[in-house]
């Protein structure tokens, strides 16, 4: 949830440290929700990173085929 408008950057990384996924986003004051596309990533474990202004949120992630 956020207090302010800002921009999103979305990034998703490989267990090589490797991009492999990113993504502009918009979020609005309140609560925001967000679909991202994976088709054709591979089964794993990845780290989801949100980077704004005044966002800064870094997730595990599994991928499951």
């Amino acid at each position: 949830e956020t207090s302010v408008y800002e921009k999103l950057n979305i990034s998703l990384v490989n267990a090589i440290g490797r991009t492999i996924y990113v993504a502009d986003r918009e979020a609005n004051p309140g609560k925001n929700t967000s679909t991202l596309d994976l088709t054709g990533i591979a089964a794993g474990i990845y780290i989801l990173k949100i980077e704004g202004s005044f966002t800064h949120e870094t997730f595990r992630i599994v991928i499951k085929e």
